[in-house]
């Protein structure tokens, strides 16, 4: 695994602590435990939080991402999410250039970030099963309040988890 690929599962562990669904976390904890000190792939990290999917389901979704899903230019592939940069993804008027994600099991996260770090701790809060509130109504405080894309600060004060 890449220290890049690394820091990505690091990241994510933070948002599924973030998102906090209580059984989705003590799952992660367990994956963590169980890879006795081996950091996890982004892979095992979504199956260890993604409890509604039994194993074949699971692998039935991941073969048809691979094969059914490709990648868009210019996105990238962190396991089920896709990120588009800056340039992929479409600013409001008057808005900073920022991150778009989607999921394939997901859709579209809401909101745009200002930060790929910000757009993967989005994704890894929805893993964690967005316990303290839905993205959208992130969305709409950061909006209403700033009209900029959602940065880390604004998912961890959401959250509440503090960093």
């Amino acid at each position: 695994m890449t220290s890049s690929a690394h820091e990505d599962v690091t990241v994510l562990v933070h948002g599924v602590r973030a998102g906090g669904d209580p059984d989705r976390v003590e799952s992660l904890e367990t994956a963590l435990r169980r890879a006795d000190g081996r950091p996890l792939t982004v892979e095992e990290l979504e199956a260890a939080v993604l409890l509604q999917w039994d194993r074949v389901t699971y692998e039935e979704q991941r073969r048809m991402d691979a094969e059914e899903r490709p990648v868009s230019p210019g996105a990238e592939a962190v396991g089920f999410a896709r990120i588009y940069p800056p340039e992929q993804a479409s600013a409001l008027p008057g808005q900073a250039p920022a991150y778009a994600l989607a999921a394939s099991w997901y859709g579209w996260l809401p909101g745009v970030y200002a930060t790929r770090k910000a757009a993967l701790l989005a994704y890894g809060y929805v893993l964690g099963g967005e316990a303290a509130g839905n993205l959208e109504e992130l969305r709409g405080q950061v909006l209403r309040r700033e009209r900029q894309p959602i940065g880390v600060r604004d998912l961890i004060t959401f959250s509440g988890a503090g960093e």
